[in-house]
C-alpha cells in the first residue's frame, strides 16, 4: 500500500505504508499468486516509520501525531492482510461519454465516465476530498483515484478548469478541484482513442489503493460487504486467479 502524498498535481513523495510480498515480485510472475495467499510464501511488511511520516506530513506542525498514527498502523495491518486472503485494490471502469458532454464538462460529466476532447486528452471523474485545519491537518485538496498513468500514453495533466498561468505551485492547482467528484485532465501521448479506462479508486473503504487521510478514528474505517465474502483462507487459494491492476483498453 502506497499513500499519495501528493495533491494531485506533480508531488512525488508516496512512502510505501506495508506490503503483502516483495516489490521485486512483479504482476502475472512468478511468485506473484503468493502475494494474495495466505501460503507461509511471503511475510507482510509494515513500515512504521513510514507510517509516522505519513503522520507528520498531513498533521499541522507541532501535533501530536500517536494517535493518528496509530489508526493508520491498523488500516495498513487490515488492508495488507486483506491482500493476503485474496482481495484486490478496489477499482472503476472509466467509459467514453458522449460529445453531448462537451458543454459545462465540470458539471455534467458523471461520475465513472471520461471525456475525449481531443485526440490527445481526457477528463476523467475523480474522488476529491480536502484536509481541513479545522480538523487539525495541513489544508490540501486530496485527488485519490488513479488511473494506470503511463499506460496507453497516459500522463497526469491538472484538475479542470485549473489555470496553466507560471508561477502556481501543485497544491493551488490542486485546489481548483473540489469535493465530491471534479473532472481531472491527462494527456494522452501519443495520441490514442480510448473506450474504457481502469481507475484504482478511493472509495473510503480499507481496500482501496491508499488510505482515506481525512479519517481519525478505526470506526471509520471498514471492508466492504464483497471483500468480506471475497475473503479465502486457503493456502492454494479458492479457484480464482490473483487479481491484476488496472489497464488501459
Amino acid at each position: 500500500m502506497q499513500a499519495n502524498l501528493n495533491t494531485g498535481a506533480g508531488e512525488k513523495a508516496e512512502p510505501t505504508l506495508g506490503q503483502s510480498c516483495p516489490s521485486d515480485v512483479l504482476e502475472g510472475r512468478s511468485g506473484w499468486a503468493s502475494c494474495f495467499r495466505n501460503d507461509g510464501q511471503f511475510p507482510i511488511r509494515i513500515d512504521p516509520n513510514a507510517i509516522q511520516t505519513l503522520a507528520a506530513n498531513v498533521l499541522q506542525k507541532g501535533a501530536d501525531t500517536t494517535q493518528y498514527a496509530s489508526m493508520l498502523f491498523d488500516q495498513v495491518v487490515a488492508h495488507e492482510t486483506g491482500h493476503k486472503l485474496a482481495l484486490p485494490h478496489h477499482t472503476r471502469v472509466a467509459t467514453l461519454s458522449p460529445l453531448s458532454k462537451a458543454k459545462n464538462l465540470d458539471r455534467s460529466l458523471l461520475f465513472g465516465d471520461f471525456f475525449q476532447r481531443h485526440s490527445w486528452q481526457l477528463d476523467i471523474e475523480e474522488v476529491v476530498y480536502k484536509l481541513l485545519a479545522t480538523q487539525g491537518f495541513k489544508p490540501r485538496t486530496r485527488l485519490e483515484d488513479q488511473p494506470p498513468v503511463g499506460c496507453g500514453g497516459l500522463s497526469y495533466q491538472r484538475p479542470y478548469g485549473a489555470p496553466t498561468l507560471p508561477g502556481l505551485d501543485a497544491r493551488q492547482i490542486a485546489d481548483f478541484a473540489q469535493p465530491p467528484q471534479w473532472p481531472i485532465l491527462y494527456g494522452v501521448s501519443p495520441p490514442k482513442m480510448m473506450s474504457q479506462i481502469g481507475i484504482l479508486s478511493q472509495d473510503g473503504t480499507i481496500m482501496s489503493h491508499t488510505p482515506r487521510l481525512d479519517y481519525t478514528t478505526d470506526s471509520q474505517w471498514s471492508f466492504q460487504g464483497s471483500d468480506l465474502a471475497g475473503m479465502c483462507l486457503l493456502p492454494s487459494g479458492c479457484g480464482t486467479q490473483p487479481p491484476e491492476e488496472p489497464t488501459c483498453q
